[in-house]
């Protein structure tokens, strides 16, 4: 079993439209919707972030412990025993709060880990002059305002990058298994995936751009349609079984 948990912070049933609102744009939470269960009723024990994460690995009541505090030595993590039942689990997050003092020693439970940059007050670029501040209601950081800068497009957001790296690093997982699997199958497909423009994964993999559409098919269907192309292939193979049986 392969399971991908998404976490999203300071989200307003009311604001989102699986839930009736009309006025927000979220056309990717619609696509979820569509595809998955939605839950009318969801109680949570300590909202703020660090608290959450701890009853996330633990199951216990954060706020009947202490307030925001760090993964205690004498806790237990899911993550952790997990990994020692051979349960490889992975976090991708731009949550820079799992690297500050009072937060930290959650991400060492995974077995592995991968940290995006720039999210909120996140100290990742540096600049000495104070940044132009604009008209704004609410509280606005100056790390923030700093950071903004080296994110103009969408795409290059914490948000974004989070899930392009995790869709980087299923698409990685999954070829690597392709190739253990099919062994010298998988460099014959390799092969012809290259004279044919073939590609095994879907547009998010984002680390393979195309200049023009090709289309997408199941690893497991593309050896038909390539023996179809080269009807003694087959064969072939059949003769070179017998002969290093024999």
């Amino acid at each position: 079993m392969k399971a991908i948990m998404v976490m999203y912070d300071s989200l307003n049933r009311h604001m989102l439209p699986n839930y009736g609102c009309d006025w927000t744009l979220a056309p990717n939470f619609i696509r979820l919707g569509e595809r998955a269960v939605t839950f009318d009723n969801h109680y949570v024990g300590s909202m703020p972030c660090m608290p959450a994460r701890r009853e996330l690995h633990t199951g216990r009541h954060k706020f009947l412990h202490r307030s925001w505090g760090p993964y205690e030595p004498f806790d237990d993590s899911t993550f952790t025993l997990l990994k020692q039942k051979g349960v490889y689990a992975h976090l991708v997050s731009d949550h820079q709060h799992y690297w500050e003092d009072g937060g930290a020693t959650y991400h060492h439970r995974y077995s592995s880990w991968e940290n995006v940059r720039g999210q909120e007050g996140d100290a990742w670029k540096g600049e000495v002059a104070d940044p132009e501040i604009p008209e704004h209601l609410g509280r606005v950081r100056r790390q923030d305002l700093v950071n903004r800068k080296y994110m103009q497009e969408e795409r290059l957001t914490p948000q974004a990058q989070t899930f392009a790296h995790t869709a980087c690093e299923l698409a990685e997982t999954l070829w690597r298994q392709a190739r253990q699997r099919l062994g010298t199958r998988f460099r014959l497909f390799e092969h012809l995936r290259t004279v044919t423009e073939y590609q095994v994964f879907p547009s998010w993999t984002a680390r393979a751009p195309r200049a023009a559409p090709v289309q997408e098919r199941s690893l497991h269907r593309s050896f038909p349609a390539h023996r179809a192309a080269r009807p003694g292939l087959a064969s072939r193979r059949s003769a070179n079984r017998a002969a290093r049986a024999a």
